[in-house]
């Protein structure tokens, strides 16, 4: 299934730029005679590429080479996928799911978060990380320049 997501300004008069119009209206001239589905929502931005990179580069794996370190035989087969779910169901708001009447708590969605709430949950990880593992992990680097340093 193809997804289109447009970012658009609307303006005082609830109105598009022209060009976004033309730009949408030649997105549903593939869908002709077919159903769609238009939802309007305030835009935020999701995550990004950096926090995500330092998500799984840094936090997750600096934590998964630390639990095995310190106690090889109790976490020999831990993964990064397994710290990963353990992190969210930690610091994650959860969600009820129920499917053919039978309800499950999840936990939330870090591909979900916008950017603001991904520093939350990443200040929550580095505490945690500090305290409970004595572990520093560093904030992600925001300049390519200072990876160079």
């Amino acid at each position: 299934m193809i997804k289109h997501t447009f970012k658009l300004f609307c303006n005082e008069e609830g109105k598009i730029p022209k060009q976004a119009s033309i730009d949408i209206s030649e997105v549903l001239k593939t869908y002709t005679k077919k159903n769609v589905r238009i939802t309007i929502e305030k835009w935020s931005n999701t995550r990004s590429a950096l926090q995500n990179s330092w998500y799984w580069g840094v936090a997750v794996k600096m934590i998964t080479e630390k639990l095995k370190e310190s106690n090889p035989l109790k976490y020999a087969e831990i993964t990064e996928e397994s710290v990963h779910e353990w992190l969210k169901a930690q610091f994650l708001d959860k969600r009820l799911i129920s499917i053919g009447g039978i309800e499950k708590e999840l936990s939330g969605s870090t591909t979900e978060l916008t950017t603001t709430n991904f520093m939350a949950y990443k200040d929550n990880i580095q505490q945690f990380a500090t305290e409970r593992l004595l572990l520093d992990i560093p904030d992600p680097v925001t300049d390519y320049k200072e990876v160079n340093k």
